[in-house]
């Protein structure tokens, strides 16, 4: 199995951020908490690289219309 990181918001942010992943498209797979207590949407991933590729363009599509509401974490090098 695999799952990816689809989404980053806090409890307030759950429901809308929710609504807007499955209105593009997206199926919410597992719900997490980190320690943080930030939910994680992780989503299977059985697609194929042209479907990864819709998959990074709706994600970017997501965080251009939510604004701050997305949290990617970034590598540290």
């Amino acid at each position: 199995m695999h799952y990816e990181l689809v989404a980053q918001c806090n409890l307030t942010e759950r429901h809308q951020i929710i609504q807007k992943i499955e209105m593009s498209g997206g199926k919410i797979k597992d719900i997490l908490e980190d320690q943080d207590r930030l939910l994680l949407f992780i989503e299977y991933d059985e697609s194929t690289a042209a479907q990864k590729k819709t998959w990074l363009e709706t994600l970017n599509n997501l965080v251009t219309q939510l604004g701050d509401a997305f949290t990617i974490p970034t590598p540290v090098a």
